[in-house]
């Protein structure tokens, strides 16, 4: 086979669509329940270059999973991007430099502490300086996550979209202007430019990843990078943002890996010196740093800053990305002298938040003039250095005897506590340390305290009050009825409080699925299996608030039996006895298993609409050729199985659809076969899972082997029936297990369509040597999942699966069998209680009445008893009455008698 000449050719493919990259990165956004958004930005050459595309694929690995991300382009970069390089339009220079973003979505399966999402190929673009190969180099961008220390981290974003151009022996300050809005660390570092995931670029005498421009460096802690370019040319810089949480722990990073280029032009710039905090009106610049001011929290502040172009007929603009990010709500003012366009004031105005300590309140200003071809451009980083408020929390409510941990903040360390009147508050069990950050505190009666922050910071809000409310106690319990329960039955949740009375509020969280969630008591009727957790908050109408301890029902994936009793209610007459039986006619199967029978006429339904098609490589593949061995597991939820009309019952039977097969090797051999002929030893397993997505690992507990066989995929439909069929639960999940190690050769695979999954659904691995059913593999993970289609009908329950219990025992030959016999002799009710064997809280009750009447001595009477025969006809009584009349010549159907009939 020709496996090798198709990789060339996909990877050949690849490096001319991906080729002249003069820059990228890789940033991600977190949308709640481990989905992220991931963005890939592409700075391209188009000169001469190739069009990045419309869609990339990103690598998404971590703790053995192994994904796949498509990114598609994003509308605000149409086209072949939006201009990056910062040049005046018409600029007549021969560097074309654009910008293409590319969006995607991807749900990780679990939480791993190094997640890299990636992307790489040839090649660079540009007239590269200080790397050998220059474009004939390699790029490779990354990012990573630690979702274990931070569940749903948002990167640091960078909010400068071109590539800087500077004039030779001019200076230049340049920035990314990141952004962080998780209230994490940011910290700047030069690292080597990457070629691929282990490998660097190969530096030219002079240059290395710390030292990308001669003279060049990076303030740590602002990212602010300096330096006056020597010689001309581009030159790569890849610099790595690192961002760490409050404890120290690196939750993430980023890097921009992008070409700075130095022309000679005689343009002069304004210089990096410029632009200091001026005529500030609230807060301090710290000696030194005249781009940092300190305010504290809750104060409003103004200042200035000024620039002014060497060059007297240049005009001067200013503008800043982001700092409406970083700033939320300020205000920005520029002022030019009139007539003197090279000279600009900008008056920032802001009141930082309560909370906005500890954020990142960096922005940056990009001056820029107007000159031609290379505008002078750059970027000077800010930081407003914000300082805590003093604040000891909110007010508290505190019932009867409780106590409240307090915790006071704010820019200094030392806190003291006095009441209104200024009297420092006494240590004692009423409060428990003083001064302190954090006191216990526990008044008698409603009481009001004034926390001063000593020595805190200039200008800052250095006292705050609270006011702890004591107010009336009470006692809250709650329960479940039964702690676990069957699905489709009613769940009963009850509570009490003491002293009981009106005026109280009830919260129950979550909402779903109880009746109420603002009552005393509540219920819940559960349609899938698992644990179900719940707390209920009460607060009565003093404020006094009461939170339960965890409140835990288990729904198992049983439902309880349904059937009838038979006979109903039946009449007999005189003693005797009469059989019993408990009739279950078809009904939803009370847990997952092998069928006793199969289906007659099941109904078809198809799981999985999607066109999204394999490659003759590429996977999943559930008749995949390309290797010789495979093993594919799906995941279907019961939810998407009810949508698609399959009702609990019996599975017998699963098809896939293959939409064309790839032409057929030639045979080299008579030993070689062509793919439709090639024989599977097919295997399909099925069990009930309780899992809602997939991991990397495959799932080899309690799977039930329900067909074998060799078998010849088909363009269409192939179905397989089940050997035996199997019982599907309400409420379980399905895992379908697929597995076939090929016996002759193999060519390539047939194309197969799929739908996207939320979450991953798919999981398979192949092998050419190893055979794959039982194996453990190295399963390689997808959102894409194999439409199927299955089969499906009505389930009976075989007897066996219940346990049975009839009351009283007065004349049953058993009272633990489903069909006793009853000898009675009085009426009497039977009651049966039914359980299933696999879940003794899933009971069903039926009942029968049996009613015994005496047969009575039939009479019948008239007005004579001799008679002639030609006396006309006359009527016979018959006790009791209600009787059936036989019939004879004499006598009619309604007790008539006629003498001349019955003469003889």
């Amino acid at each position: 086979m020709s496996r090798f000449l198709i990789f060339a050719f996909i990877f050949l493919s690849f490096f001319a669509k991906a080729s002249h990259i003069s820059g990228g990165q890789i940033t991600y956004k977190c949308l709640g329940n481990n989905v992220y958004e991931v963005k890939l930005t592409y700075f391209w050459d188009c000169q001469g270059g190739f069009n990045p595309g419309t869609s990339q694929t990103i690598d998404v690995n971590g703790c053995g999973n192994v994904l796949s991300l498509t990114v598609n382009q994003s509308s605000l970069t149409p086209g072949d991007g939006i201009p990056a390089d910062g040049l005046c339009a018409n600029s007549g220079l021969t560097t074309c430099k654009k910008r293409i973003e590319y969006i995607g979505t991807i749900t990780l399966p679990s939480t791993c502490n190094s997640w890299t999402f990636s992307i790489g190929s040839c090649c660079r673009g540009g007239n590269i300086t200080n790397i050998s190969g220059g474009t004939s180099a390699s790029y490779y961008h990354f990012a990573t996550l630690n979702n274990v220390a931070a569940p749903c981290n948002n990167s640091a974003d960078i909010s400068i979209g071109t590539l800087p151009n500077f004039c030779v022996n001019q200076s230049a300050c340049f920035n990314l202007g990141a952004t962080e809005i998780d209230g994490n660390t940011l910290s700047y570092a030069f690292i080597d430019a990457y070629q691929t995931a282990t490998t660097f670029v190969t530096y030219n005498g002079g240059y290395s990843g710390t030292v990308p421009i001669t003279g060049i460096t990076i303030d740590p802690a602002t990212g602010q990078i300096n330096f006056t370019p020597t010689t001309i040319g581009d030159f790569v810089i890849t610099v790595q943002i690192t961002e760490k949480d409050a404890n120290g722990n690196i939750v993430g990073t980023i890097m921009r890996d992008f070409q700075v280029i130095v022309t000679n032009c005689n343009n002069q710039t304004v210089t990096c010196g410029q632009g200091g905090i001026t005529n500030v009106t609230s807060g301090t610049v710290p000696s030194g740093n005249s781009n940092t001011l300190q305010i504290c929290e809750n104060i409003p502040f103004c200042f200035d800053v000024n620039f002014t172009d060497p060059d007297v007929g240049d005009s001067v603009k200013l503008s800043s990305p982001n700092m409406s990010t970083t700033l939320p709500g300020s205000s920005m003012v520029l002022t030019y002298t009139p007539g003197i366009k090279n000279k600009v004031n900008a008056h920032i105005c802001w009141t930082p938040p309560q909370g906005s300590s500890g954020l990142n309140t960096s922005f940056v200003l990009i001056v820029k003039d107007n000159a031609c071809p290379v505008p002078g451009t750059q970027v000077l980083n800010y930081f407003i250095d914000v300082l805590p408020a003093t604040s000891a929390g909110p007010d508290r409510t505190i019932c009867g005897t409780q106590a409240a941990s307090i915790t006071a903040t704010g820019s200094s360390t030392v806190f003291a506590w006095t009441d209104l009147a200024g009297t420092p508050v006494p240590v004692g069990s009423a409060f428990s340390c003083n001064p302190c950050s954090n006191p216990v505190i526990k008044p008698a009666v409603t009481s009001t305290y004034v926390v001063t922050n000593v020595g805190g910071g200039q200008n800052c809000k250095n006292k705050d009050t609270l006011v702890v409310n004591v107010v009336q106690d009470f006692t809250l319990s709650a329960n479940v009825i039964n702690t676990s329960g069957c699905l489709n039955s009613a769940v009963q949740f009850t509570s009490s409080v003491n002293p009981a009375g009106p005026g109280y509020t009830y919260t129950w969280s979550p909402s779903a699925p109880l009746t109420s969630t603002n009552t005393a008591n509540t219920s819940a009727v559960y349609s899938m299996p698992g644990t179900y957790n719940y707390t209920l908050t009460v607060s009565n109408a003093q404020g006094c608030k009461k939170q339960t301890s965890n409140i835990a029902f288990t729904a198992n994936p049983v439902v309880s039996p349904q059937f009838t009793v038979v006979p109903t209610n039946t009449v007999i007459c005189s003693n005797g006895s009469i059989p019993l039986s408990v009739n279950f006619g078809t009904s939803l199967p009370t847990s997952c298993g092998l069928a006793a029978t199969g289906c007659v006429s099941p109904a078809i339904s198809q799981v999985g609409s999607g066109s999204s098609q394999n490659t003759n490589t590429g996977w999943p593949c559930v008749f995949g050729n390309y290797y010789k061995n495979n093993r594919h597991q799906l995941l279907f939820t019961a939810a998407e199985l009810n949508a698609a009309g399959i009702t609990p019952g019996k599975l017998s039977s699963i098809a896939f659809n293959v939409v064309s097969m790839n032409p057929a090797q030639v045979p080299t051999s008579s030993s070689s076969s062509i793919y439709s002929s090639v024989p599977f030893n097919y295997t399909i397993k099925i069990k009930c899972t309780t899992a809602n997505v997939l991991t990397s690992t495959f799932d080899d507990t309690g799977l039930v082997q329900v067909y074998n066989g060799n078998y010849s995929a088909v363009v269409g439909w192939n179905t397989f029936n089940f050997n035996q069929a199997y019982e599907w639960s309400p409420g379980s999940n399905i895992l379908i297990d697929i597995c076939y190690n090929l016996q002759t050769y193999y060519t390539s695979n047939p194309i197969m369509n799929s739908t996207a999954t939320p979450g991953i659904m798919c999981i398979y691995d192949y092998s050419d040597s190893s055979p794959m059913c039982g194996s453990s593999g190295f399963p390689t993970t997808s959102n894409n999942r194999p439409n199927v289609r299955f089969g499906n009908c009505p389930s009976t329950p075989p007897p066996s699966s219940f346990s049975y219990s009839w009351t009283p025992s007065t004349g049953l030959s058993s009272t633990s069998v489903s069909n006793p016999t009853a000898n009675i002799s009085s009426s009497i009710q039977y009651t049966v209680t039914v359980t299933p064997l696999s879940a003794a809280t899933c009971s069903n009750v039926g009942t029968t009445s049996l009613t015994i009447i005496s047969p009575a001595t039939p009479s019948i009477t008239t007005s004579t008893s001799t008679i002639c025969s030609n006396a006309p006809s006359f009527s016979l009584t018959g006790l009791p009455a209600g009787g059936t009349w036989s019939v004879t010549p004499a006598t009619s159907a309604s007790g008539m008698f006629t003498p001349s009939l019955a003469a003889v």
